[in-house]
């Protein structure tokens, strides 16, 4: 797992449950019915005395297979083979850490299912099960099948996981239909800006009521940084954000654009396609997608698939690379 560091001070974690036991598979010769009595200092106990790093990496293995086999059956999807494995993904540093995981279910429907989820000591999130979808990359796309029919930006209330922006990344074609609704879903109203400080603006948006909606146009192609903010403090300007994104606007002059721009626009469209990826980003040389070892191990050729499926979706010319380093 890549560990990224935090600071954890509630245990249970909120979002988090028990999982009813369908294996009778066990870790250091435990259940998951009896590791899920474990007490949190007996966790750390065994975090402290086990003989290699990863702990809760290796516990988690055992307690989130167990709810992807739960959920599996409860949206009847039978494995087409023995087993699956489970592969670690991102994690935080906090102890006990939270980390995801991810596994690829080949059904005997003849689909593949991506089945993602996250784990705390000794608790589980609800796993995700997906459908992956397979296109034929040898077909010429049309540019409308890429971008979405929908140009609203929703700006939601705040969740205890801050503010929230759907979508975050929007990508339009200005010679198409260059107009972007925001919908203002507060109580509150706020202003859109250009950029995320508020003190050095690029630009200056509508002023959205709550529960209001407004427009904007978008001519030049590129990519456009934007934020909602409060209407600022009398006396002292201050304002309060609630919730940021960006606007990437192709056209016939995309091809123009700097490698580094280029890269993001790319970045955008795959972002909100159905590829299944765990991370993207752009560097000097083009843009790298990232995926979860799971989707390499029950998908065999799957980095020629989503190389050409990234070339495919993406109109202009960008370099882009599958990373599937320690896979």
């Amino acid at each position: 797992a890549k560990y990224y560091e935090t600071t954890q001070t509630d245990w249970p974690a909120s979002g988090y449950k028990n999982t009813i036991q369908m294996t009778e598979q066990t870790f250091l010769s435990k259940t998951v019915n009896e590791w899920q009595k474990v007490s949190f200092d007996e966790l750390r106990k065994h975090h402290e005395s086990y003989g290699k790093s990863g702990f809760f990496e290796d516990l988690g293995v055992l307690l989130i297979k167990n709810e992807m086999l739960y959920q599996l059956k409860q949206q009847n999807i039978a494995n087409a083979n023995d087993d699956f494995a489970v592969f670690s993904g991102l994690a935080l540093t906090s102890l006990p850490p939270h980390i995801t995981f991810e596994a690829v279910v080949n059904g005997t429907d003849g689909n593949s299912y991506r089945l993602q989820g996250t784990t705390f000591a000794n608790s589980v999130s609800n796993v995700k099960i997906t459908k992956l979808e397979f296109a034929d990359t040898e077909k010429k796309i049309s540019l409308d099948s890429i971008l979405p029919q929908n140009q609203i930006i929703q700006i939601l209330p705040k969740t205890e996981n801050g503010p929230q922006v759907e979508p975050f990344d929007l990508v339009i074609d200005s010679d198409r239909h260059n107009i972007v609704g925001f919908e203002n879903n507060q109580a509150m109203p706020v202003q859109i800006l250009g950029g995320n400080d508020y003190q050095n603006l690029q630009w200056t948006g509508p002023i959205i009521f709550p529960y209001g909606k407004a427009t904007m146009t978008f001519n030049e192609t590129g990519v456009y940084e934007w934020s909602a903010h409060s209407l600022p403090v009398p006396g002292n300007g201050w304002r309060e954000r609630y919730g940021n994104g960006e606007i990437n606007v192709l056209s016939d002059k995309t091809s123009d654009l700097p490698l580094s721009e280029k890269g993001r626009i790319a970045s955008a469209i795959i972002k909100n396609s159905e590829i299944p990826w765990s991370g993207i980003g752009t560097r000097i040389d083009g843009l790298y997608i990232e995926f979860n070892c799971a989707i390499f191990e029950m998908l065999p050729d799957a980095k020629k698939y989503y190389s050409a499926r990234a070339d495919q979706m993406v109109p202009f010319e960008v370099p882009i690379a599958i990373d599937s380093e320690g896979c």
